[in-house]
């Protein structure tokens, strides 16, 4: 995964492929991200399209992509090459499978009696946050600040850091962030990250925005990390449960810290999760009941084995809070029919208080610039306008 970070992933537009340092095994460079790349081969009427995009999280660079031939995105090309004697005709056969469709008409939530048990997985006894402050720098929309304070497990501690918008005075509307899997297998939380594009807009929207680094992922992995549900290998079924307890807990352990603050409106605080953050750390909506809102971008439901204890059909049936859903048409992950559908039908918020938005001609990343409009407006109808 650190190679592929060589590729573009920046967020601001493709390079010169002479520019990049991504070199592969043949040779090649500008394989990962920068553009994607078509190729032959189809499934069910669509064209894979391999290596990631300028736009896009770094492990698409590895990931399956399916488009209609058709689709010409800003990110879509192809690579010319020299072909230096015939192929084999398997190199042009369809291939592939689809991700197996969710069931929902089998899907069975556990009794209220049952979830109390599993509930109490999630609560934990509110030491003291010994909060610090490692570290603080000024950027052009925000002061960046690293801060530190105890988890709540284990003697560790949880690393998080704050975007607080220079356009206002406090006290701050926040979000907090939850990234997809590619935090599993980075090694810092640091610096410009790939992934900012897709909250960075918060922060100069005169909230502030909180990215916890969460048990196992960036500066706090372990020596072997493990996988993300719904990625080929998975970790075993109870280290899974265990995983997304910690998850949990940090969470509301980053709740307690900003509530200790002073300069944040804990009143208004809201949840925002890509991919991995709208899957499988679903429990947050339920267990977490200080948040005024969620934001769950490119998610859906999943055949992968949960144990109940965190399976997200026992939790989302008892998320009640305004959830506004993003994703795209054509994502090879979540399908819309047969997985994002049916985890939008599952959230037991009102009607009127949750809203599905399937961006056409997209894949696993919306377009930044529609996903800024709803996401902001959103934000501006359930936490308030921000006054500047």
């Amino acid at each position: 995964m650190e190679v592929v970070t060589l590729g573009n992933f920046n967020g601001r537009g493709a390079e010169a492929v002479g520019r990049l340092k991504d070199l592969g095994p043949h040779g090649t460079l500008g394989m990962s991200g920068n553009v994607k790349e078509w190729v032959w081969n189809e499934h069910e009427g669509l064209r894979y399209i391999f290596g990631g995009g300028w736009n896009e999280p770094v492990y698409m660079a590895t990931a399956n992509d399916r488009r209609p031939p058709l689709d010409r995105a800003e990110t879509n090309g192809f690579r010319c090459v020299k072909d230096t004697g015939p192929s084999d005709a398997s190199a042009f056969a369809s291939w592939g499978t689809a991700r197996p469709s969710v069931d929902a008409t089998r899907l069975k939530p556990v009794s209220d009696s049952e979830f109390a048990v599993f509930r109490r997985f999630y609560a934990y006894d509110r030491t003291a946050l010994d909060a610090k402050v490692e570290r603080a720098d000024d950027q052009e929309h925000w002061r960046r600040e690293r801060v530190s304070f105890a988890a709540a497990y284990g003697g560790e501690r949880v690393l998080a850091n704050i975007l607080l918008p220079k356009n206002v005075r406090p006290t701050y509307q926040a979000v907090i962030w939850f990234p997809g899997s590619y935090a599993l297998q980075l090694k810092s939380s640091d610096g410009d990250l790939p992934f900012s594009v897709y909250f960075d807009f918060v922060a100069r929207s005169g909230r502030a925005l909180v990215y916890p680094v969460y048990s196992d992922t960036y500066e706090r992995r372990r020596s072997v990390p493990p996988a993300a549900v719904g990625s080929a290998q998975l970790p075993a079924i109870n280290e899974e449960r265990d995983q997304v307890v910690r998850w949990v807990k940090d969470f509301s352990r980053t709740v307690d810290y900003l509530e200790s603050r002073g300069d944040i409106d804990v009143s208004r605080i809201g949840y925002y999760g890509y991919s991995m953050g709208a899957v499988s750390s679903l429990p947050i909506l339920a267990v977490e009941q200080r948040l005024r809102t969620a934001i769950l971008l490119t998610g859906g439901l999943v055949t992968d084995p949960f144990t109940p204890e965190v399976d997200p059909v026992n939790f989302l049936p008892r998320a009640k809070l305004p959830v506004l859903m993003l994703g795209g048409r054509y994502d090879f992950g979540y399908p819309v029919e047969t997985s994002q559908k049916p985890m939008f039908n599952l959230l037991a918020t009102p009607a009127q208080h949750k809203r599905l938005v399937i961006f056409e001609n997209a894949g696993h990343v919306p377009p930044r610039l529609e996903l800024i409009r709803e996401v902001l407006d959103w934000l501006d109808r359930y936490l308030g306008p921000v006054q500047r």
